[in-house]
C-alpha cells in the first residue's frame, strides 16, 4: 500500500534522497535542475551512490538529468569521481533548452519510491513508498527529458 511522507524543508528532503539511495537495488532516475539541494554531494550520498553502484548489476543503472551541469562540474568532486569510476553505471545528461519549463525535481528508485519537490525554488514536497502508479508518472516524464538531453559531465579530466 502507498504511503506519503510530506516535507517542509531541504535538511528534510535531503534525508528523504539520501534514505532512498540507500534503499535502491536495481534503477535510480534523478531529475534536477542543478543538484545543488539534494545532498548527494555529501559525504554520506557519495558513500550511499557508491554502495549501490557495487550492488546493482544494471548499466546505466543511475540516470541524472539536470538542467545546468555547472554546479555538478564546480561543487562535486565525489560526484564526477563516481562517474569516472562507475561510468557503465552512472550516465548525467543535460536536458534540451526546450524542456527548462519542467520545474518539479524528482527522484525515482526502482519503480516504485519516489522523493519529489513540488517546485526547483521551494524545498515543500513528498516522500512516497510503494507507489508505482505516481513512480510511473514521473519516468514517463524523465524518459522524455532523457530522449531530448546531451551528454553532461563524465568525470574525465580532458587533458588540456
Amino acid at each position: 500500500m502507498p504511503t506519503e511522507h510530506p516535507f517542509d524543508t531541504y535538511a528534510e528532503y535531503r534525508k528523504a534522497v539520501l534514505e532512498l539511495l540507500r534503499s535502491a537495488r536495481q534503477t535510480i532516475v534523478l531529475f534536477d535542475p542543478d543538484l545543488s539541494q539534494t545532498g548527494i554531494e555529501s559525504l554520506h550520498g557519495a558513500e550511499a551512490i557508491a554502495a549501490f553502484c557495487e550492488r546493482t548489476t544494471f548499466p546505466e543503472s543511475l540516470r541524472i538529468a539536470l538542467h545546468s551541469p555547472r554546479y555538478v562540474e564546480r561543487e562535486c568532486p565525489r560526484l564526477l569521481r563516481l562517474v569516472s569510476q562507475f561510468g557503465h553505471r552512472i550516465t548525467i545528461r543535460i536536458t534540451s533548452a526546450r524542456f527548462r519549463n519542467q520545474e518539479q525535481p524528482f527522484l525515482v528508485v526502482d519503480g516504485e519510491h519516489y522523493v519529489t519537490r513540488f517546485h526547483q525554488d521551494d524545498p515543500r514536497g513528498k516522500l512516497c513508498m510503494e507507489d508505482g502508479e505516481g513512480a510511473a508518472t514521473l519516468l514517463s516524464h524523465f524518459e522524455i527529458l532523457w530522449q531530448h538531453a546531451r551528454p553532461g559531465p563524465t568525470g574525465t579530466p580532458l587533458g588540456i
